[in-house]
């Protein structure tokens, strides 16, 4: 038997290895994706997974093990075995790549680098912790002996947390709560700043802690010393990047504006969606999602607490079905290209829930401000136990399903081929990018056929297009080998820097169309150059779309 907790009670399901995902009660779902039921199969409850620069993937299962997935398919298991506790909730249970996977890959430690979260500590109140690792060549993991976050971390049951994810050079780690639950949500931790259960939490990828966390030289905040003690002050773990959960068991951190937009696992009434900013408090235990808690506290409510914060209400939650539910955090999928995915689903956050196996898709209203539609959630699927999304290298979405699989979600009729060509060339471009000739799309480079501006060819075909992405005096655009999807040519600012473009890598990031890469920036001249570029870029996009 398979255990997994949720909300107030455990779920027990019969474990079977490939579990089929059910069906969309939306038929326009089968009519624009294709399923890969068991993209990978014969998993014992796996957690999580993360891709790495040169195609491979990392899978973690709950007790310990760590599976490589090789570009051709074919799987190193183990790459790793770690002992863990995983009990209730508790094991290997998160992952993330150092370097996103968009770049191109030259085989260096640092693009072999991944973090993991956990449950290894000694005992009770320093259990959860987490690790620097790389993947070999040979697909081995190795673990470096030391953690690079732990200490305090507690975790004697559940609400453990599990995510880490890494966004500008920075971890951001979820802890849940400890548990003590109770239909009148009694556990404090949450709101007790001294404690990093029930919290985000902050640090860079060295384990130290930046400067601008919210709690960095407060002298004393809110405090408790067990998860239903009484509320005192002392001084607060500056890791606390915000707080007021139950237990964020996953997360995805926006890399077009930074927000986090987090699952938090309710109590007995609400599952939520919130998104989260540095040093905000979300309301637990005082309120679970939009519904006040009815058990009384002394002091009593977010600007009670010190520091006093207003509590930010989830910007969607929703109520329990017979008890067994427990929201899992996804992600909007266009922080990709995603090259043929269809225009209705481009802009949507896809969640799930683990207790009803449902997934859906919520529209947002706006990305910048982190808010969503009201009444825009549709079932995109049933059957599964979701515990972690992922977008892949090909732009397929990849779910991780609880029971023994994980699904990759494509878009029908889309030629894989071509995108991952499109990709490397530079895709349908911006309407003037970092000296790239645009397209009307605002997501890279010109498909590599035009230059804007000066410069050498950029490089070898796949780095910047048969002609390169864009240039300076010096051509260094292309050379880079990754001028769409990571942005290296715009985002560092080779190809503008020593030409006439600014490469600033952020200028054309949100468009919802084309197929290739995120070089950014604006190309400022380029005379006849430039206009041919703007033909030839309007061009591939009117052929990349029919």
């Amino acid at each position: 038997m398979l255990k997994f907790s949720c909300a107030l009670g455990t779920l027990s399901l019969l474990f079977t290895t490939g579990a089929a995902l059910g069906q969309p009660a939306d038929p326009n779902v089968n009519a624009n994706f294709d399923f890969a039921n068991n993209w990978v199969r014969d998993l014992s409850q796996p957690t999580d997974i993360a891709f790495l620069a040169d195609g491979r993937a990392v899978i973690l299962q709950k007790q310990g093990k760590i599976i490589v997935r090789r570009a051709n398919g074919s799987l190193k298991d183990p790459a790793a075995m770690i002992t863990v506790d995983d009990a209730s909730e508790k094991g290997l249970l998160g992952v993330d790549a150092l370097v996103n996977w968009r770049t191109k890959s030259d085989g260096s430690e640092s693009q072999r680098t991944i973090f993991l979260y956990i449950s290894n500590g000694p005992n009770d109140t320093n259990k959860h912790r987490v690790f620097r690792a790389v993947v070999q060549a040979d697909d081995t993991v190795v673990l470096d002996a030391n953690p690079l976050v732990g200490g305090g971390l507690e975790g004697p049951a559940n609400h453990d947390g599990g995510s880490v994810r890494v966004y500008k050079n920075q971890l951001y780690i979820s802890v849940g709560d400890t548990g003590a639950n109770h239909n009148d949500p009694q556990n404090k931790y949450g709101s007790c700043l001294n404690k990093p259960n029930g919290k985000i939490l902050r640090v860079g990828i060295d384990g130290k802690v930046p400067a601008d966390n919210p709690l960095v030289g407060v002298a004393q905040a809110t405090s408790c010393n067990s998860p239903t003690g009484a509320f005192g002050t002392e001084k607060p773990d500056d890791r606390v990047f915000a707080w007021g959960f139950r237990n964020p068991f996953r997360f995805w951190i926006d890399p077009t504006t930074g927000l986090v937009w987090v699952g938090d696992v309710g109590e007995g009434q609400r599952e939520e969606i919130a998104v989260v900013r540095n040093g905000e408090h979300h309301g637990f235990p005082f309120q679970e999602g939009t519904r006040p808690n009815p058990r009384t506290f002394t002091p009593s409510g977010c600007s009670a607490m010190s520091p006093s914060k207003p509590c930010t209400a989830p910007v969607y939650d929703y109520a329990h079905e017979n008890g067994n539910n427990c929201v899992t955090g996804g992600l909007i999928p266009d922080d990709g290209a995603l090259c043929g995915w269809p225009d209705a689903y481009k802009g949507r956050y896809f969640f799930a829930d683990y207790g009803t196996g449902r997934v859906w898709t919520m529209r947002v209203a706006n990305r910048a401000m982190g808010t969503v539609m009201a009444n825009s959630v549709t079932e995109f699927r049933t059957g599964m136990k979701p515990v972690s999304f992922k977008i892949g290298p090909d732009d397929a979405l990849y779910i991780v399903n609880h029971t023994g699989s994980i699904a990759k979600v494509s878009p029908k009729g889309r030629d894989a081929a071509a995108c991952a060509t499109a990709a490397n060339m530079g895709g349908a471009g911006g309407t003037a990018n970092t000296g790239g000739a645009g397209g009307t799309a605002n997501k890279g480079g010109a498909g590599g056929t035009a230059m804007a501006t000066g410069g050498n060819s950029g490089g070898a075909p796949n780095a910047g297009g048969t002609m390169g992405s864009s240039g300076g005096t010096s051509g260094t655009a292309g050379s880079s080998g990754n001028a769409g999807d990571n942005g290296n040519a715009g985002d560092n600012g080779n190809a503008g820097d020593n030409g006439s473009g600014a490469g600033n890598g952020n200028t054309n990031d949100t468009g919802d169309s084309g197929c290739g890469c995120r070089l950014s920036g604006r190309g400022e001249k380029g005379g006849s150059l430039l206009l041919l570029g703007l033909v030839i870029g309007w061009m591939w996009q009117r052929r990349r779309v029919r």
